[in-house]
């Protein structure tokens, strides 16, 4: 999954066909980050409830073929979480 990370956040980036398609890769992605780093005992649900509260879902660009998106997450919340990205 492609991944970048700032001194401020992480973001996982996705593209596809559509918009939506792109949007449900990336959520699906850092879903998955959360509740593997986690081993665990950060489950899905909760995933989902901190990414509807403190993720920022942004467009990257819709003029290519494939729609890209990146979903942003503050590295305040992964430290909280006891996930370090090295």
């Amino acid at each position: 999954m492609p991944l970048a990370k700032t001194a401020f956040s992480v973001y996982v980036i996705a593209s596809a066909n559509t918009l939506d398609e792109a949007v449900l890769d990336a959520t699906r992605n850092l879903v998955d980050l959360l509740t593997t780093m986690t081993h665990g005992t950060f489950n899905e649900y909760d995933a989902i409830n901190l990414l509807s509260l403190a993720g920022n879902l942004q467009v990257c660009q819709v003029v290519d073929p494939l729609k890209t998106v990146r979903f942003e997450l503050n590295l305040h919340y992964l430290k909280q979480l006891g996930i370090t990205l090295e």
